[in-house]
């Protein structure tokens, strides 16, 4: 992600914050704001601060890329597969799939 696009985003949460800031500290002073809603303020202010932490979390985390080696595993684990699907098909018998090993009755 641009570097530039990361802070436009980063600003408009910021600015968020400081809009709800401004309405608890009003809600504080006129006693709007009390043990009544404290919940409600709460997961108010945990939600922001998880909003612009996990923001701040992704730009730093180092990004993935898998080494080559895994993308060299795609065959083999192909091939175990149709090694395993012969190992199976031994076992079946042939009556089983002829048509001719019954009608689907039991004791027909």
């Amino acid at each position: 992600m641009k570097l530039w696009l990361f802070w436009i985003f980063g600003g408009i949460d910021a600015l968020i914050c400081i809009v709800v800031l401004v309405f608890f500290s009003i809600g504080l002073a006129d006693g709007s704001v009390s043990s009544f809603n404290a919940g409600i303020w709460t997961v108010i202010w945990v939600a922001l601060a998880s909003i612009m932490a996990g923001g701040f979390w992704l730009k730093i985390r180092p990004r993935f890329h898998p080494p080559p080696a895994i993308s060299a595993e795609k065959p083999l684990h192909s091939a175990s597969n149709h090694y395993k699907y012969l190992e199976l098909s031994k076992y079946k018998s042939s009556e089983s799939f002829s048509g001719q090993a019954g009608n689907g009755r039991v004791g027909a």
